[in-house]
């Protein structure tokens, strides 16, 4: 795509294997992880595609490994980080020949995420913006629906 496309939306997760991500129209769509299994529903189409994901790429994996403190570099990645202000950027870089180049986090003293980068080897970008972020307080199941 040699255009910007830009969606507003939702996201929700919760742990240890919940994660929901609800785009508003012209680009209406709903994702639904559930640890290794991705459920897309595309609005416009009537079908709702069933994805899974290898094991070692679960949710509930990833919320253990991000929950433990972290006192060396991860095997296998180059980690770069840098303070300016009140905010911080971490970069993500995995050595290795997978789809993911770099990933760059921006959060603030307190741990809340503001904005992901994740740039992909073939050069398409995706930026994800975070604004108006709750706690997660009393979501039920049903708030996690593609239906």
């Amino acid at each position: 795509m040699k255009h910007t496309l830009v969606s507003r939306g939702m996201v929700r997760f919760k742990k240890p294997d919940l994660f929901f991500m609800e785009l508003y129209p012209p680009h209406a769509s709903r994702l639904l992880l559930k640890d290794n299994v991705m459920t897309m529903r595309l609005s416009g189409q009537g079908t709702i595609d069933r994805f899974v994901l290898p094991p070692d790429q679960s949710l509930t994996k990833w919320f253990a490994y991000l929950g433990k403190p972290l006192s060396a570099t991860p095997e296998g990645m180059d980690l770069k980080a840098e303070q300016r202000r009140k905010l911080w950027t971490l970069q993500i870089s995995p050595r290795g020949t997978g789809s993911v180049q770099k990933l760059t986090l921006n959060f603030d003293q307190e741990g809340k995420v503001s904005r992901v980068v994740i740039e992909e080897r073939n050069h398409d970008m995706t930026t994800l913006k975070f604004s108006r972020i709750r706690r997660n307080v009393g979501l039920k199941d049903d708030d996690f629906q593609v239906e």
